[in-house]
């Protein structure tokens, strides 16, 4: 029996000693990509710009936030809503669509284009217009696949959509309010 323990003990060491290594082989990889700016304190950042209009595309609970780390050690670079299979998405600004397809494992991604070098990245989210077509702000986009993810970028640098939809004028989450 002790040989028998023995054995399973060392077995259950050698899988640990696997998991800690793919571990450090993931945390070298997501450093490798850079981390996602850090999030804006008071004092110590610039005032989101005021001439971008901005809503957040889902009303739904939020489970990450830019910048969080996932149990995988992953860092968000946008938000992630628990949003209901079906949910309506609407346009978050202004744009063009850039693309509107599923892709790498993602069953429906979503990329906007919007004037001042700003881009929306949708992720779960299913949408019937093709690319190329512009969308104004508040309009239906398409159905949610399930959670959806919301990256905003301006000139390729992460920022929080929840921080430029707080800041726009008018307040976010009303997509009637042009």
């Amino acid at each position: 029996d002790r040989v028998v323990a023995s054995g399973e003990a060392l077995a259950s060491i050698s899988a640990e000693a696997e998991h800690r290594r793919a571990a450090l082989r993931n945390a070298g990889e997501v450093a490798a990509l850079g981390l996602a700016s850090a999030r804006p304190m008071r004092g110590d950042s610039a005032l989101p710009p005021s001439d971008f209009a901005y809503t957040l595309p889902v009303s739904a609970t939020l489970t990450d936030g830019l910048g969080s780390i996932s149990r995988a050690g992953i860092v968000s670079r946008g938000l992630k809503f628990d949003t209901p299979r079906g949910a309506a998405v609407i346009a978050p600004a202004d744009g063009k669509i850039l693309f509107a397809a599923p892709y790498r494992g993602e069953d429906g991604l979503v990329i906007i284009g919007h004037d001042g070098g700003w881009t929306s990245l949708l992720l779960g989210v299913a949408s019937e217009k093709p690319k190329g077509t512009k969308v104004r702000r508040g309009e239906y986009l398409g159905r949610a696949l399930g959670p959806v993810g919301v990256e905003l970028r301006r000139n390729g640098q992460p920022v929080s959509p929840a921080l430029i939809a707080a800041s726009s004028v008018p307040l976010s989450n009303g997509g009637d309010n042009r």
